[in-house]
């Protein structure tokens, strides 16, 4: 009976070693959004934010005109008017990026997702933006697993 109990002991070490790292392997899982339950008052914490606003942009209409010489010019004319755009600043630059409000509505949400998830401001031209402003500077593709998320592709 007394040679029996270190025998039973090892067995228990080795199960409680298992359910130890089946535990850890579990706390450090990253969970897909679309199948983690969020708890709203359990921020962690918070990036930066960024300002959206629309705002109504002074234009004043111009034509492209042939001149006799063969060249174009523009021509402006008297003719006024204001337009809806929407303007972005982050804290970082303060300086306002102006988008129009024909702008796609996809492209408009990947530069904005990536913009907070970044902490990057947007600037132009946004295939450039997108490319240098990388997730994987402080997430590395082998801890996190990024995807190609700003093309659509999977995550």
């Amino acid at each position: 009976m007394h040679a029996f109990k270190p025998v039973l002991f090892g067995i228990l070490v080795v199960l409680a070693g298992f359910g130890c790292q089946a535990q850890r392997d579990v706390a450090t899982r990253v969970v897909p959004p679309e199948r983690a339950r969020m708890m709203d008052a359990d921020a962690a914490s918070f990036h930066r934010g960024i300002t959206l606003q629309v705002g109504w942009r002074n234009y004043r209409e111009s034509e492209t005109v042939r001149n006799e010489d063969g060249s174009l010019s523009i021509e402006t004319s008297d003719s006024t008017g204001v337009a809806p755009s929407i303007m972005i600043v982050d804290p970082l630059t303060e300086e306002p990026l102006w988008l129009s409000m024909g702008m796609d509505d996809a492209l408009f949400g990947r530069l904005i997702k990536h913009s907070l998830m970044t902490q990057v401001p947007i600037y132009r031209p946004f295939e450039t933006y997108m490319e240098e402003a990388s997730c994987s500077r402080c997430h590395p593709g082998d801890k996190i697993p990024l995807g190609d998320w700003w093309r659509g592709g999977e995550r």
